[in-house]
């Protein structure tokens, strides 16, 4: 039986009908975020909405960071998690000889910037290969001298597969590598603690797990990396939050100087009331609901289709918030499923179905049904 919230549901916008087990693709959206987005945008004009804006981004900043074991000046807001993985990329100084570890799945968004980087400074990346079920001992044996980067995952994108941050780290650290995390598919969907992980590098999209808009993401530095210079040369990466750029007579101080700590690497023109509003509404409610709970309700219904289609859901020794379905047809079963109103993904040769708070046993018992015959 699943973990009963019984008033989750109710928290989303969804049609009637309709069966979401896609949280990994995009998030529903809350209620409380859809009268948000419905608000006549000039009740954001006027005098005021600067003011309001940079109070909104104040908030979603502390309430996100909370979630991952942070202050909210240990966070920048970004425009997506693509963004985040390409500044540190740009911070990031490789060599002819070292190397950038990747799973040979990862997601393009976290796969690409280190291709070419490593192409503009004569490095190579090695593969970590995923037919491993233990991905966090794939990765430790991979790890050499001559790695400089290790970019992964808390959760692998197609499958759910966690990997152990922390053991990684350590053995990085011992080697002189940078431990760079895509935390998109994990923030939200399960605990997840920044300081614990060791992590040198995060950066986690706000629209899937965090029940966000698209558009907004987290960027973290660990504290020794905060002095690099800015990604974005913008007035709020210069100047920073009650910083002025101008003397007592009014003369503008040229050249400004960055901003401390991670303001410097905050983003121009997010400061959108309307867009920061409904992703507050989301991270919200996961902590409303809390990251533990969203892991337990999810990881029953990954218990229930490992029991049901053993030879296609892989097995981990810890839970998974999603998973993925081995199947040499998932993009025809993704159809199948979508004409009787069941929402998943295909991503490769796995079908990836990803649940949430509002999923109920019915539609469990829905899934489940349709899924036998295909």
């Amino acid at each position: 039986m699943l973990n009963p919230l019984v008033d989750a549901r109710a928290h989303f916008v969804l049609p009637e009908g309709c069966i979401y087990f896609d949280c990994a693709y995009k998030s529903l959206t809350p209620l409380e975020a859809a009268a948000a987005a419905a608000q006549s945008p000039t009740a954001f004009d006027g005098p005021l909405a600067p003011e309001h804006a940079e109070q909104l981004r104040t908030e979603l900043a502390d309430t996100v960071a909370r979630l991952v074991g942070l202050r909210a000046d240990d966070l920048a807001l970004v425009p997506s998690a693509s963004y985040g993985m390409a500044l540190i990329r740009g911070l990031v100084r490789l060599r002819p000889g070292d190397e950038v570890l990747l799973l040979d799945t990862e997601h393009p968004a976290s796969a690409l910037p280190w291709y070419a980087a490593c192409r503009l400074a004569g490095a190579t990346v090695r593969l970590v290969s995923t037919s491993i079920p233990d991905l966090t001992e794939a990765i430790l044996t991979q790890l050499s001298p001559a790695v400089k980067v290790v970019n992964i995952p808390q959760a692998h994108w197609i499958d759910g597969r966690p990997i152990e941050l922390d053991e990684v780290a350590r053995s990085a650290r011992e080697l002189g590598a940078l431990l760079i995390v895509d935390a998109t598919q994990s923030v939200g969907g399960r605990p997840f603690d920044i300081p614990a992980s060791q992590a040198d590098a995060v950066t986690f999209s706000g629209y899937k797990w965090l029940l966000g808009p698209i558009g907004v993401a987290y960027f973290y530095l660990a504290p020794p990396l905060r002095a690099l210079a800015p990604f974005e040369h913008s007035w709020i990466s210069y100047a920073g939050n009650g910083v002025s750029m101008f003397d007592e007579d009014g003369t503008i101080q040229l050249p400004p100087q960055p901003a401390d700590g991670m303001q410097r690497f905050e983003a121009s023109g997010l400061h959108n009331p309307l867009t920061l509003r409904m992703a507050l509404a989301g991270a919200n409610l996961v902590r409303k609901i809390g990251p533990d709970r969203i892991l337990e309700h999810n990881a029953a219904i990954v218990a229930r289709l490992r029991r049901e289609f053993p030879d296609q859901v892989l097995r981990t020794a810890t839970p998974c918030h999603f998973t993925g379905m081995s199947r040499s047809d998932p993009r025809r079963v993704a159809r199948l499923l979508a004409a009787r109103s069941i929402h998943v993904s295909a991503r490769g040769r796995f079908l990836r179905i990803s649940p949430n708070v509002w999923n109920t046993e019915s539609d469990l018992e829905a899934l489940v049904s349709e899924l036998r015959p295909l």
